[in-house]
């Protein structure tokens, strides 16, 4: 996945507060239900991207929305200080590099396999087995 260093650091930062409290899996699901309403909805994406509109302004409407969705403390802080920053815009991004953080840290690999045909199960087996190696 291609991320920029500002994500990665902030994936980081938020996944080193998210393991000392053993709440990882929460943080990360949180931030991918979010990622996806913003990904969905073009009106509120147009609004976090516009360089037109203020942080401050960024900040107040989301604000709003963190305490009607009832997020952890951990990333309704994290989205107001983005939008603080003026780096909401990087959150699709921030979120990627999240799950790399965290593949990285529980050992796991992901990758795509492309196939002419479809892969028996015994086939798909196979291939774990020789990737986990």
């Amino acid at each position: 996945m291609l991320y920029s260093e500002v994500s990665s650091r902030y994936a980081t930062a938020l996944h080193d507060i998210a393991r000392e409290k053993n709440i990882q899996e929460k943080v990360f699901t949180e931030l991918r239900v979010i990622k996806e309403a913003i990904e969905a909805d073009k009106d509120i994406f147009d609004f976090l991207s516009s360089p037109l509109i203020q942080a401050a302004e960024k900040e107040k409407t989301l604000k709003d929305a963190v305490t009607k969705l009832a997020l952890s403390s951990e990333v309704s802080n994290f989205i107001l200080t983005l939008a603080k920053k003026d780096r909401i815009q990087l959150f699709s991004e921030i979120v990627l590099a999240y799950q790399a953080e965290s593949d990285s840290s529980n050992g796991v690999t992901r990758g795509v396999v492309k196939s002419a045909n479809v892969l028996a199960p015994e086939e798909r087996e196979q291939i774990e087995e020789i990737v986990t190696k």
